[in-house]
């Protein structure tokens, strides 16, 4: 089979004497299973919370949605090696009950530690979600690449 998923995704953007609009955009990708989602509704500590994806052999398509009215929620690599945090992306407050869901495909290289060559060098980093001022419930849904 192919084509099993479809992303559709445009940006309007109005601000000062900006002004931007891209067209709408759809693409389909191939989807091995149907695995996921995973793992579901979290809660995400200030202190940050690992990405639990075990139930999945290859993570593909995710969906990210902050539910919490008021705090925002980052996203990105950490390394417990070292200890260090890399944030990536931003999930904003929901300010309504419905949030914000963002959709984004997943490396195949992740939870892998790569050189700047792409030589694989270890299997210890994960995706963590840390939460600004108060812990925050985010639903997060990944599904088998």
């Amino acid at each position: 089979m192919a084509d099993e998923a479809r992303i559709q995704n445009s940006l309007f953007l109005k601000t000062g004497g900006l002004e931007y609009q891209s067209r709408p955009t759809a693409f389909t990708l191939d989807v091995s299973t149907g695995a996921g989602p995973t793992p579901g509704l979290i809660n995400v500590s200030v202190s940050g919370t690992d990405l639990d994806l075990s139930q999945l052999t290859t993570p593909g398509l995710a969906v990210f949605q902050n539910l919490d009215l008021t705090n925002y929620v980052t996203l990105g690599p950490y390394e417990p090696d070292t200890d260090f945090f890399y944030p990536f992306i931003e999930l904003p407050p929901a300010e309504t009950n419905e949030g914000k869901p963002f959709v984004m495909l997943l490396s195949r290289f992740l939870k892998r530690e790569l050189t700047g060559t792409g030589t694989l060098v270890g299997y210890n980093s994960t995706i963590r979600l840390v939460a600004k001022t108060a812990t925050c419930k985010v639903k997060v849904e990944v599904f088998e690449k």
